[in-house]
This record gives C-alpha cells, structure tokens and sequence, in this order.
C-alpha cells in the first residue's frame, strides 16, 4: 500500500500511533506535517521533493529515503516546549538511510542504533537536539550543529550535541559547530574530519581520537576527555580550553601538524599539547598559556617549527620541550623558571626579542644571534653557538656532556661546572667567577678572563696547551691538576696553567703524565704552573701522580713564588 502526503496535516491524538508496512511518501512543493502522531516505519518512509515534518515520535526499522533536495524534519511537537530530551526518533539496527536529501533535527532526539551512510546534509534548525550515531558512520556531505536559539524566553542556553559510539566514524565535508554544542567521540577507531568549525561554547569532548584533515577554528571552544586530537590542515583557536583525564591517567594529547595560528588566553589540565613533525606554530605576543585550578599534567613539544615574532608577550606557565626548530624572531616569550624550557634536539635561535627562561640544553643546538636570554643557561649536551664577541649576562651551568666553546671572545655571568667537559679552543672567556665540582674537567687552551677554583679537574690543552686565569685560581679539596709531558716548549711540548695566584689545598693531587714517548732528559724543567703575581709558594699538592718516569729518571715537584715546577732528577 501506498500513503501519499502531498500537502497539509495529520493529526492524531497523543496516544495515536502510524503504522506503515508499505510506502509513506511525500511528493509535493507544499511542506507535509505528521503531528501527535507515533510513526512506526516497517516499511518505506520517502520524501521525494518539499518537507515533511515529523512532529511525533518515530521508530523505523525499514527505509527511509531524502531525494536530493528534498527535507525530512524531525520535530519536537509543540513550538516552545522543550522537553529535556526532545521527542525521541529512533532508527533500528535493520534500518537504512538513503538519499542525498537533507536530514534536519529541531529540538528532537534522533537515535541510529546501526550503521549510517548519509549522502545528505545533516543539520539543526534550533538548539537542544540531539544525534547519536551507534554504528559504523559516514557522513558525505558534513554536519552542521549551528541551529539558532528559537525561545528568546528560555534562560538554558543548550546548544545541539552529536555523538558516535560506534565502531568508526568519518566525515567528508565540514562540521560546524554553533554555541555550546557539544560534539562526543566515544568510537574505538579514529574519526576523520574534513574541516572544523567550533563556535563560542562549543565542545570537542569523549574518549574517542579525531583527527582533522583540514581547516580549523576554534573560537572559545573546549576539547574535553581523554581522547587524542590532531588538527592536520591550517588551525586558528583564540581562548582554547583543554581538560584532560583526571591524574593519574594519562594525559590528553593535542596535536598540531599544520599551520596553527594562536590568539588570547587559553587554560589547560592534565595535558600534552604537540607541534608535530610538520607542524608550525606562530606565536605573535599578547597571549597567555595557563594550567587551570587542577593541573595534573600540563605540556607542550615542539617536533615542528614553533617560531614568535612580533612586539608583544607570549606566557606559559608550563613547561615547553623543543625537540624541532624553535625560533624567537621578536617580542618577549616567557617560561618558568626550573625546567620550563628543555632544549632535547633540533634548534633553538635567539634572532631577536626575549626568551625569559632557564634553558635546559640536553641536546641539539641552543643558538644565540642578537636576541636576549634573561635566565640561567644550563649545559648537559649538544651544542651552544654564540657570535664574536658575544655577550651573555647570565649564569652558565655546566652539568654535562661536552661543552666546546669557539675561538672567540664570550662574557657570561658566573660559571657553575658541576659535571661534563668545559673545553676552550682559543679565544677568551670572560666570567664574574668559575665554580668547578668534582668530577667536573676543565680543559683547553685559551684564555678565562676572571677568577676560579673548585674541587674539579684542571686538564689544560687538548691534547697540549696553555690555558690562563687572568685572575686567581684554587685547587680545592679533591681537585685534580693534570699536566701532560710531551716536549720542552710550553704549550705545544707540555701543558701549563697560568694564574695571577694559586692556592692548593693539602687534599688535591698533581697528575703527570708523559705522551707521545717523550722521554725527558736530565735537568730538564717544566713550568706546569706559572703564578704571575703571587706572594708566597704554594703549598705541596697532597698526592702526585707519575713522579717515576722510568730509565733511572723521575720528577722533582718545585714551588716557589713563581708557581709550580718540574725539574727531571736521577731516580734513587
């Protein structure tokens, strides 16, 4: 049997019910209206042009067909009521949707039990409805959230909200995203978005990942659960708000893999934020990045290109890693002090503008051009690179690694050596102090323009060289002085220290040691440490090392005023 709704209305009682087990179909410009009616479709429900409004309940476990451009509005009823849940529209397991005709939700509760290929466009006209997608979904031609307010009267500003639960979900063409709508990932295999649109108040929130293949905005919008997020295309946010999982759960993963844009104030909880591999983030000032009251977990990695510019502030109050390229080009950019920006690989260039931070070095290259650093510089590995003649005011902190300084002329703050290798190849270091700890080695020839000391080891050349303090040195407690022996010129022949005074405590040890087979001959001196303003000898160092030097020869330790010597004697 066929029923043919061409124009106008029916109406039922509320406990009236529409059974059809044959075709139920609309064909005509002038929209149709099912009202007070509960349509239980066995059969075949078409709209094949105009509207037709269901303003009852329906449960459908045949076909229903939207003819492109042709609408079937699933309605709430009575104008204004609002019910909590909207009327309920439920689409069986058994059931298929076909057409490429437009589905349209006003403030009503649509439920697709099973799978779901739409070639239509599915929007809202109003607010407070909702979908739930339960099974494997694809959605052709997008989804648009963004009804209007219809009851300017109604305080509960609830917006329209989507859900998939099912296996997997993709969408072809945009989403877009009205006021305080909310969109829910809960499926076991990443949904994929086309574009993006997230409206004020709007909400990206579930446990299920997604992934956005192209653009996206997101303006004073929320990503909530525990679900990863990857924006792929271009992505502009202003006032983003994530909140991860509470602790101890693992974090929330945001990832930007395109070109992200930021602007505003944004908070986060218990979150790991990426620029991803291809991803570049452009940060012009006046911006603020901030945990909110329940922190957990807040982060952000740099695997991309993460580059500001500009004349204004940029703040985080959580922690920042670069493993990428992460560039300051302009303005000032600002980090907690401790472990708020750690230098793990790639590159990191002060070009200009400010970096107000403690940088952590453990890898890659940490760059200074002509920009400013305002915090302590800390050294475990990789490379540090500054210009001639550079000048750096702050503390440098060498506590691992390799730490090769050019043949140039750098000025930094007090330097702090706890562990690694400090190494000049040349030049001048110029410093308000040298602090070494042991088991820290300072080594090289070159030039350190103030004074030093420490419990650390003293290895001058590299392999030979001369190396200078333009003021005073101590060889602590525990310190250790190398010195190499390989010929009878300082410099290129042996190692030597030079101080404007020396001071040894009773517990350091001379180390000597003879290289390239040289065998030094009898009466043969060497000044391993030449004092160039001192008042009295320094005391004995407390152990030496490599006095006996073989073929009836050994080393005679001499101090005086002058500094510390070598004199080759004849072995007992």
């Amino acid at each position: 049997a066929t029923f043919d709704l061409r124009a106008g209305e029916v109406r039922l009682t509320a406990e009236g019910r529409f059974e059809n087990y044959g075709r139920l179909t609309h064909d005509a410009a002038t929209p149709a209206l099912l009202a007070g009616v509960h349509l239980d479709n066995f059969g075949r429900l078409e709209v094949d042009s105009g509207q037709l409004d269901l303003r009852g309940a329906s449960t459908h476990f045949g076909v229903v067909r939207i003819a492109s451009g042709a609408t079937l509005r699933f309605g709430n009823g009575a104008v204004y009521s609002l019910p909590t849940d909207g009327v309920r529209h439920f689409f069986a397991p058994s059931s298929r949707l076909e057409g490429a005709g437009n589905l349209v939700v006003w403030e009503a509760a649509v439920h697709f039990a099973g799978p779901v290929d739409a070639t239509g466009l599915i929007q809202f006209e109003s607010s407070r409805g909702s979908i739930t997608f339960a099974g494997v979904t694809r959605l052709r031609r997008g989804l648009n959230l963004a009804g209007e307010f219809s009851n300017p009267f109604v305080g509960n500003r609830r917006g329209n909200d989507v859900t998939f639960s099912g296996l997997s979900a993709q969408i072809d063409q945009p989403v877009v995203m009205g006021t305080n709508s909310a969109l829910t990932f809960d499926q076991a295999v990443p949904t994929q978005l086309t574009e993006l649109d997230a409206g004020q108040g709007s909400r990206v929130q579930g446990k299920g990942a997604f992934s956005v293949l192209g653009k996206s905005r997101l303006d004073s919008a929320s990503l909530f659960g525990s679900g990863p997020a990857r924006f792929v295309g271009p992505t502009e946010f202003a006032n983003l708000t994530v909140q991860g999982p509470n602790a101890p759960a693992a974090p929330k993963v945001v990832e930007f893999d395109g070109e992200t844009s930021t602007k505003g104030t944004h908070f986060f909880r218990q979150t790991l934020l990426r620029v991803g591999t291809h991803g570049t983030l452009a940060l012009k000032g006046g911006e603020a990045w901030r945990r909110n009251s329940n922190p957990g977990l807040v982060q952000m990695e740099n695997l991309g290109l993460a580059r500001h510019s500009g004349s204004g502030t940029t703040s985080f109050d959580f922690g920042f890693v670069n493993r990428g390229q992460f560039e300051v080009l302009g303005g000032e950019i600002v980090f907690p002090v401790g472990n708020g920006f750690i230098q793990e690989a790639g590159v990191t260039t002060l070009r200009s503008g400010t970096l107000k931070a403690e940088p952590i070095v453990r890898g890659g290259v940490f760059r200074l051009e002509s920009g400013q650093l305002t915090g302590a510089l800390t050294f475990f590995d990789g490379q540090l690179e500054f210009p001639p003649n550079a000048t750096l005011p702050v503390e440098l902190r060498v506590s691992g690694g390799i730490l090769d300084l050019p043949e140039s002329t750098l000025t930094v703050g007090l330097i702090r050596h706890t562990n690694g290798m400090l190494r000049l190849n040349g030049g001048t270091l110029g410093s308000l102090g040298y602090a070494g700890q042991n088991p820290a080695v300072l080594t090289g020839h070159g030039t350190f323009d103030t004074r030093g000391g420490g419990s650390g080891e003293v290895r001058p050349g590299s392999p030979l060289g001369i190396l200078e303090f333009t003021g005073s040195y101590s060889l602590d407690n525990g310190s250790r002085f190398v010195a190499e022996i390989g010929g009878l010129t300082p410099g290129t022949g042996f190692d030597q220290l030079r101080t404007s005074d020396l001071s040894v405590s009773s517990s350091a040890t001379l180390d000597l040691r003879l290289v390239g087979g040289f065998s030094p001959p009898l009466g043969a001196e060497f000044p391993i440490i030449v004092v160039t303003n001192g008042r009295r000898a320094p005391r004995a160092f407390g152990t030496v090392e490599g006095l006996a030097i073989g073929t009836g020869k050994r080393f005679e330790v001499v101090y005086e005023v002058a500094g510390v010597k070598l004199r080759v004697v004849a072995a007992p």
